[in-house]
């Protein structure tokens, strides 16, 4: 019987046996990349406007005519919510008298009736004179720590706690001067960057009608503020776009890692703005029927009225009760004098 013959195997590099050098044309990648970026800061820019719009625009708007329309109702409100919460606190501190500390309901209510006059007339000379001063906050602060001892003694803790035996000083020396290293050429890398891109963006460079150009200096003088050195070398790449727009000399994947910040920032403000639209009352104010809105706020504020009043009422009245006890023990007791 005859052997199956083996077939020979082609070789993977081709017949000569020679490597070959693949080229890929980057130019159509870096078109996608790029025109991602400009729909990611197309829509960041659109959900900012957006929001600023509602925030500076339509809510001061909202506030300014719903004072208008009902501001001594909410006044009279605002009040009676003052006063329930006061007489509140009275009820309340009689009842833990009374019922925890076993004091009779009449002294009860002179005690605790005291303590309210006294409260409120506190509160009278403070607001007459401005707040007293605090005087722990006027303290003078303590005397900062070495910070170089601190971490020297830390170091070794940790050191001897590992090791079973004390480490050698000049390895805590060599840590130590390695974070402060690292410390320094972090700050300095952020008074970099944020020098660069003010030579760029700063107001008197005449880009103040540059609406991109004037989001992203904001966005530069925010994040040099924070020390955030991550979102100052993703604007950087934004501010190298501005003189170099079809981002010949930007990395590709410097391009898709703004993309992907841009898109994050976006998506913050757009929860932002779903939040307002859910809770805040006066989103939409401009597309509202006036005439409607003004109706339901006056009937809103009129129910919260009466609220307010019952329960007042209810409180005044429990408190009524005690100091009629009150009273009455008062006579009594002038009787039994005289």
């Amino acid at each position: 019987m005859k052997k199956p013959q083996k077939r020979p195997q082609k070789s993977v590099h081709g017949s000569t046996g020679c490597k070959a050098l693949i080229v890929i044309d980057q130019a159509p990648i870096r078109k996608n990349a790029l025109s991602e970026f400009k729909r990611a800061q197309k829509t960041l820019l659109k959900n900012r406007q957006e929001l600023s719009h509602y925030l500076n625009v339509v809510r001061p708007s909202y506030w300014n005519w719903i004072t208008g329309i009902a501001g001594e109702k909410m006044e009279k409100v605002a009040r009676l919510q003052s006063e329930l919460q006061n007489k509140a606190i009275l009820l309340g501190r009689i009842e833990q008298l009374v019922y925890e500390e076993f004091v009779s309901p009449q002294k009860a209510y002179e005690f605790a009736n005291q303590e309210y006059e006294e409260a409120k007339h506190q509160a009278g000379q403070g607001n007459m004179n401005g707040g007293e001063p605090n005087s722990e906050s006027d303290q003078d602060p303590e005397d900062p720590f070495e910070e170089e001892v601190v971490f020297e003694e830390l170091f070794e803790r940790m050191a001897s706690f590992m090791e079973g035996s004390r480490p050698k000083r000049k390895r805590d020396r060599k840590e130590f001067e390695f974070i402060e290293c690292q410390k320094n050429q972090k700050e300095q890398k952020i008074k970099n960057l944020y020098r660069q891109m003010a030579r760029t963006l700063h107001p008197d460079t005449g880009l103040e009608s540059n609406e991109s150009a004037r989001e992203l200096w904001s966005d530069v003088v925010a994040a040099y503020k924070a020390n955030d050195l991550e979102t100052l070398e993703m604007l950087s790449v934004s501010v190298q776009l501005i003189s170099d727009p079809q981002a010949k000399a930007v990395g590709i994947f410097d391009l898709n890692r703004l993309s992907e910040f841009l898109i994050a920032q976006g998506q913050k403000i757009k929860q932002e703005i779903k939040l307002l639209a859910r809770k805040d009352p006066a989103w939409k104010f401009e597309t509202k029927d006036r005439n409607e809105l003004a109706r339901r706020i006056i009937a809103d504020i009129s129910m919260a009225e009466r609220e307010l009043k019952e329960k007042l009422d209810k409180i005044e009245r429990l408190i009524k009760i005690y100091q009629k006890k009150a009273e009455k023990r008062k006579k009594q007791s002038g009787r039994f004098r005289a």
